[in-house]
């Protein structure tokens, strides 16, 4: 990165509970970026899932995969180049429970 240059897209990752959301809220107030969340607890399936792997990863990760798709769709359907996002979470990461 460029001394000075603040990239459009930033995203944190790292395993369950280190502070990523926290983390990817203070960069986005203190640069002016847009924040998109993952939003695990909103995901029906996943308690289920955390009881009963064999049963429920499907419909956990089908439950992700249509998140994303609908969160690709809202920041990044318009220029990219202009947008300025932080996420707690890469899009380009293999979805899996």
């Amino acid at each position: 990165m460029q001394e000075g240059k603040i990239p459009n897209y930033i995203a944190i990752e790292g395993p369950i509970g280190v502070g990523k959301t926290s983390l990817s809220r203070k960069i986005a107030m203190d640069f002016g970026h847009e924040l998109c969340l993952e939003e695990s607890d909103e995901n029906p399936f996943l308690n289920s899932f955390y009881k009963d792997k064999q049963n429920y990863a499907f419909a956990s990760q089908l439950y992700f995969v249509m998140q994303r798709s609908q969160q690709i769709d809202m920041y990044f359907s318009d220029d990219l180049i202009k947008r300025k996002i932080v996420a707690d979470f890469m899009f380009q990461k293999k979805i899996f429970c």
